[in-house]
């Protein structure tokens, strides 16, 4: 095939995992959810004909800052965008 394989001999930090899986998302053309996640924050992106959602939950014991983009939240209506602290087990919805 025309895939690729990639193997990191190392014991990395998770922040420096993230640098090196963001550097080849970037080379490839790849778009994430979003571009930096905290530890224990989960993102998903799913595009319709309604537009783009997004679904930000975080898992973690605390709250957390997300840099969110400018949307609506669908749970509230609420505009929402920029940096938010997600509550612990707290789900956002944006659509943008």
């Amino acid at each position: 095939g025309e895939g690729e394989a990639w193997h990191i001999a190392s014991r990395l930090e998770m922040d420096d995992l993230a640098e090196i899986y963001a550097g080849i998302a970037k080379e490839r053309d790849i778009e994430g959810a979003l571009a930096y996640l905290p530890r224990g924050v989960h993102a998903d992106l799913r595009v319709n004909g309604n537009g783009r959602f997004l679904f930000v939950q975080n898992y973690a014991a605390e709250g957390k800052a997300v840099s969110l983009p400018e949307g609506t939240d669908v749970i509230t209506g609420e505009a929402v965008g920029g940096t938010e602290i997600i509550p612990v087990h707290g789900i956002r919805i944006i659509q943008y």
